[in-house]
């Protein structure tokens, strides 16, 4: 058997992979429209010749990565609802658990400016408009669910939760902004445990 053939499905879907990875560390670093198939090809070592065997172009790469992206972001909501449905948390824990991944999402800057990019993006372009909403629907899921086990009423649960994501996304937008790194600022937790657990 040629094993060189048996592998290439599976070195095949690693190319595809590095590609979109690569691809989405240059949006975090350089903006959208900041690189060009080029500079993606070159990052992964291939040629730009190579990569046109994996995607067509740089708009269906584009397409592609943040499609993943979104669902990365619902991969990982879901994992830790899982996780917290199969433990046994406190109200407070629970809290506690769903504040602090929050704030470790908005301190990945790469990604946290990857979303903002998507946000953008979906706005001018419908085909991405799905992954951003995905994005949205994840983390009011997330928030949503972490509420209600912690005994909040499912209806103000279901008003709290856009209100963490809104605030959390300014704070993205803001830090983005002044070009400072994507660290909260000192009133962050006590502004975030308000918004969970009163209707203020």
């Amino acid at each position: 058997m040629n094993s060189g053939a048996a592998d290439s499905p599976r070195r095949r879907g690693a190319g595809k992979q590095a590609l979109m990875t690569a691809t989405l560390q240059l949006i975090g670093e350089r903006g959208l429209n900041g690189f060009t198939l080029r500079d993606v090809a070159e990052r992964v070592h291939m040629s730009v010749g190579s990569t046109t065997y994996h995607f067509t172009d740089r708009d269906q790469l584009l397409r592609a990565t943040l499609h993943q992206f979104s669902s990365s972001v619902v991969e990982r909501c879901e994992t830790l609802i899982a996780q917290w449905d199969s433990e046994q948390f406190t109200p407070e824990q629970l809290l506690e658990s769903m504040l602090g991944e929050l704030t470790n999402l908005f301190a990945d800057t790469g990604a946290s400016l990857a979303q903002l990019e998507l946000y953008v993006a979906a706005s001018r372009r419908p085909h991405l408009a799905t992954a951003a909403a995905d994005c949205i629907a994840a983390y009011c899921n997330l928030i949503e669910h972490a509420l209600t086990a912690a005994g909040v009423d499912p209806a103000a649960a279901s008003a709290r939760a856009p209100r963490i994501v809104c605030y959390l996304d300014g704070l993205t937008l803001q830090s983005a902004a002044t070009g400072t790194p994507m660290t909260l600022p000192a009133h962050a937790e006590t502004t975030l445990w308000i918004l969970a657990t009163t209707d203020a």
